[in-house]
């Protein structure tokens, strides 16, 4: 025995000294090292997979090879596109997408959306109608709200339903007052639209600096972030004017804007309205603002929104129950809530 273990020990060293050679070294991991980053590569065509098939499969599983859009027809119905491009960079697919919203709890407990699509071959000329389940991320998409004139005790009211749906708001005031003291305790914004809310369009020039012009003391939020042209109304020269003392400008539309997040700050934009004196009735408005909400969340954009009183007679405010329809579907959609000073 002891001759047969002298025979084989040399045999065993060399496999335990090739075996702790084949292990990679062993090195402590700091606690703030980072994975490297992940350069995604586009999906390539599988075998035997037509163009049309690739197309169809990279809609399905939202593909960021798709460059998406939206436009807004002349009823200002909202249409969201995307176009796929061939390797010389023009377009070969063309898709038109369309959703259908559930009720608002089945979105929240599922965390799904049932999108249709229809995609064209433009070469061809084949078109495809399919549909793909898309769960809802969570993203950078969300709205920002704001309310304008001179609504406090209305707009007091309504904050405690605002913090159940964790929505932030800028309140665009004339005057420094309780309620603005109350609204940033709760975490809202305060933004100045001018002292007697002149057009400003209409106004000399010292009446323009006096109206946009305010005593830090007296407004007692420092620096205002936003400024809220009156009416909506502007000319292209107060943007200049306007920017060297205010930090984002607001207009007012009827028209369906989206916005990056980072074309908002130091810029000029403009809020869709959504006031009651736009919609015919309660089933317009929901349908519209939902095509407003999803495509937000889809296209991964901020949204503007403004309005003035909350009431169910106000021509230029919102229903109670239209702003809780718009509350319950941002949560349904996990859209964020914006303030101007987020930007």
């Amino acid at each position: 025995m002891k001759h047969a273990i002298r025979n084989y020990f040399p045999l065993f060293v060399l496999l335990v000294l090739v075996s702790c050679a084949a292990q990679p070294p062993i090195t402590p991991q700091s606690p703030l090292a980072q994975p490297p980053e992940r350069i995604p590569v586009p999906p390539l065509p599988l075998p035997d997979e037509t163009g049309m098939e690739r197309a169809i499969r990279l809609i399905r599983t939202n593909s960021p090879e798709i460059q998406k859009f939206f436009i807004q027809d002349e009823r200002r119905v909202i249409h969201v596109r995307g176009e796929l491009l061939n390797k010389d960079g023009k377009v070969e697919f063309e898709i038109a997408y369309e959703v259908y919203m559930p009720f608002l709890p089945e979105i929240s407990t599922s965390g799904q959306l049932y999108i249709d699509f229809t995609v064209k071959e433009l070469e061809t000329g084949t078109v495809v109608q399919d549909y793909f389940s898309w769960s809802i991320p969570a993203s950078n998409a969300g709205i920002l709200l704001s309310f304008d004139d001179d609504h406090e005790k209305v707009w007091e009211a309504w904050l405690d339903t605002l913090e159940k749906y964790n929505a932030r708001a800028t309140f665009f005031v004339h005057k420094w007052s309780p309620f603005s003291e109350k609204a940033l305790e709760r975490g809202h914004d305060i933004g100045f639209h001018t002292h007697r809310h002149f057009n400003l369009r209409n106004v000399c020039l010292d009446v323009f600096f006096e109206e946009v012009s305010y005593n830090p003391d007296e407004f007692r939020v420092g620096r205002p972030m936003a400024f809220a042209y009156p009416y909506g109304f502007w000319a292209e020269w107060m943007h200049e004017k306007l920017l060297k003392n205010f930090s984002i400008l607001r207009g007012y539309g009827v028209h369906f804007r989206l916005y990056s997040f980072d074309a908002i700050s130091n810029s000029f934009i403009i809020a869709t309205a959504i006031d009651n004196i736009l919609y015919r009735d309660d089933t317009e408005f929901e349908r519209t603002l939902t095509r407003m909400l999803w495509a937000a969340k889809f296209l991964g954009r901020v949204l503007p929104l403004t309005t003035h009183n909350i009431s169910d007679t106000a021509a230029w405010g919102i229903k109670p129950c239209r702003l809780l329809f718009l509350l319950e579907t941002a949560r349904g959609l996990n859209l964020n809530f914006y303030r101007f000073s987020d930007f």
